[in-house]
């Protein structure tokens, strides 16, 4: 196989070369009556092929091809198999939950509460504020559930809300979304709020916090990352003022309709309601998170602590696909058929 490649090369060449010299005694016409005719004939063929190289060269020398310095900057750590269905090709600015029956009638979707007293304000106005848009896209029940401040487990076909203090780990809040590979389905959420940070913070920080990071769980990426232009008046713009931006406003919601479509008036209903309701997303009647998936998944979480206590350090199978001064965004493999990411909320620098 290797002696017909090269036997095919040199054909290929040896034709390219005859061309290029009839071509070339076409062009020029020169005067050929004797030997040393031919011999200068070949001498200008070979002058004018290396001025042709020349030109080439300097125009290819001249072009500004950019900086690729850093192009593989975020490929760090094992990447194994993950480029055998790469789920960051493409539009990765949002994932979508499945929708009832696959049709695009707005998003059905239990939201369970595992916060305790000290959260139940900000999340039900945030719920409320998410499930009332206009134009309407989503349907959200809630459903309470123990406390549990040793861990905040995903649950499938969930977004499951917590509070614990988690740390200085230099984050307000965050959200996990375990996603399908290729589709990007999301099949379940978790959004943590730190009362290391938010335990004695001011109402407005906490508000932000719990709009923002439940706005994750439906998929949304921000609708802005400037920290220095006008506030936009919604919760998943990024600000320093978070006073400004503690709801949900209709740029959100219209994005929302065009990943879900529209529910058509149906309104917030109890957690004893969702669990007789027949039209239950069928993500969340077969069992996603197996075990072995979930021991996975609560080692990768501590693994992305260690990485971020140590920045030098090796990531191991986490990519760091953003960095702001008030956020950052992280995923990597989970199994073979699953993504996990994690959007981060930090505290404000003092």
């Amino acid at each position: 196989q290797k002696n017909s490649a090269l036997c095919r090369f040199l054909s290929c060449l040896t034709t390219t070369t005859i061309v290029a010299v009839i071509l070339w005694y076409v062009i020029t016409r020169p005067e050929i009556k004797s030997l040393d005719d031919l011999r200068d004939a070949a001498g200008d063929f070979k002058d004018d092929v290396t001025d042709v190289a020349g030109d080439l060269k300097d125009k290819f020398t001249n072009v500004d091809w950019g900086d690729f310095s850093d192009v593989l900057k975020n490929l760090t750590g094992n990447r194994g198999d993950l480029w055998d269905r790469d789920p960051f090709m493409g539009d990765n600015t949002k994932h979508a939950w499945r929708t009832n029956n696959g049709k695009k009638k707005g998003l059905d979707l239990e939201l369970q509460n595992a916060l305790d007293e000290t959260w139940q304000n900000e999340f039900y106005l945030a719920v409320k504020d998410w499930d009332e848009g206009t134009p309407d896209a989503l349907t959200l029940s809630t459903k309470k559930v123990a406390v549990n401040y040793n861990t905040c487990s995903p649950v499938n076909g969930v977004m499951k809300v917590c509070n614990a203090n988690y740390g200085a780990t230099g984050w307000l809040g965050v959200n996990e979304v375990i996603t399908t590979v290729p589709a990007g389905i999301i099949t379940q959420s978790v959004a943590k709020m730190n009362e290391y940070y938010l335990l004695n913070a001011g109402p407005d920080d906490r508000q932000y916090t719990m709009c923002h990071e439940i706005g994750h769980g439906f998929g949304l990426a921000h609708t802005d990352e400037d920290f220095m232009n006008a506030d936009l008046g919604n919760c998943m713009d990024y600000t320093n003022r978070p006073e400004n931006n503690l709801h949900p406003d209709e740029s959100n919601y219209l994005l929302l309709q065009s990943m879900y479509g529209t529910v058509g008036g149906r309104r917030l209903r109890s957690g004893s309601e969702i669990a007789t309701d027949s039209a239950k997303s069928d993500i969340r009647q077969s069992p996603i998170l197996t075990a072995e998936l979930r021991k996975e998944y609560n080692a990768a979480i501590k693994e992305l602590e260690q990485a971020r206590a140590n920045p030098k350090g090796d990531q191991f199978n986490w990519r760091h696909l953003r960095e702001h001064s008030r956020g950052a965004h992280f995923a990597r493999k989970l199994g073979r058929e699953h993504v996990l990411e994690v959007h981060m909320l930090y505290a404000m620098p003092k």
